[in-house]
């Protein structure tokens, strides 16, 4: 299990003091500022919290809250949009990192190229995450894309959602928000949002990236 507070890196137990713990997928740029990226429902608990809360690394379900261990506030955020006739595109929201801890990034992201770089994920594509429960490096295969999926998130029942790429069961519980990359060559595709032993689903990075404005 990837729990750590220092280094701030790519892969590790990311949380808000409300929710469950995710994974934080990558250290992105915005305006000249440094985010953390992660899922919604990671970061956002489920879409119920507010603009401001603390986001803290590790998550409070991994280790109690101090100075230390707070990342930085949570920023403004698109909720869950519940009727399944306007299904959401991303599940994805970014903390601004407080600048006593930006020091303490480490931009590495295993199995990533250097410099980083982005691409369209496709189907028969292995592709692999760094996940907070499942370790570095953990491999899956796509096996549908564009795929139109109703996940179950606790308190608000199926949320639905379209565009997104399911993969044979890849993760487990805790590895919401961690960066998807291509395993044969570390480009990254997308962004793992849910799982279970059967399946996986992550939503393609280009959509991501258009939703929150950020850049790696």
């Amino acid at each position: 299990m990837n729990i750590a507070v220092s280094p701030v890196r790519s892969g590790f137990s990311v949380g808000h003091p409300g929710g469950r713990a995710g994974t934080l997928g990558a250290i992105v740029r915005r305006g000249g500022q440094s985010f953390g990226l992660s899922a919604m429902h990671v970061l956002a608990n489920e879409g119920t919290a507010a603009v401001g809360d603390p986001v803290y690394y590790p998550s409070p379900r991994d280790r109690s809250v101090s100075q230390a261990t707070r990342l930085g506030p949570l920023q403004p955020f698109t909720p869950f949009r519940t009727d399944p006739n306007y299904p959401n595109d991303v599940d994805a929201a970014l903390v601004l990192i407080d600048p006593a801890r930006l020091g303490a990034i480490d931009p590495l992201i295993p199995g990533a190229r250097t410099p980083l770089r982005v691409q369209a994920p496709a189907a028969g594509m292995s592709v692999m995450i760094s996940g907070r429960t499942s370790g570095d490096q953990v491999l899956g295969t796509i096996k549908g894309i564009r795929a139109h999926v109703a996940i179950d998130y606790p308190g608000l029942n199926y949320i639905h959602f379209r565009d997104q790429m399911e993969c044979d069961g890849y993760a487990r519980a805790g590895d919401s928000g961690a960066l998807v990359l291509n395993a044969a060559n570390g480009r990254v595709v997308g962004l793992h949002i849910a799982g279970t032993a059967e399946a996986a689903f992550f939503t393609p990075i280009q959509q991501i990236m258009a939703a929150l404005n950020f850049t790696f």
